[in-house]
């Protein structure tokens, strides 16, 4: 289980991570690489996730409401 708030990650690296209970809310992970990743639930709340890359990530049922996806 991970929540984070408010967190400043832009141009983090999440590569492979498994995470069934992620929530993020108010984060910036712009240009943030969450390859591979298996983030089934996930919750990206009124984030920041501009040019992020989710090639290949697992996301069912994870809910990106209010985040800026530009």
């Amino acid at each position: 289980h991970v929540r984070l708030t408010r967190a400043l990650a832009p141009l983090s690296l999440w590569p492979d991570v498994d995470a069934k209970h992620l929530w993020l809310e108010d984060c910036d992970l712009s240009e943030a690489v969450f390859m591979d990743a298996r983030l089934p639930g996930a919750v990206f709340r009124g984030c920041a996730l501009g040019k992020t890359e989710f090639h290949v990530a697992g996301l069912d049922g994870a809910d990106l409401r209010g985040s800026d996806l530009q």
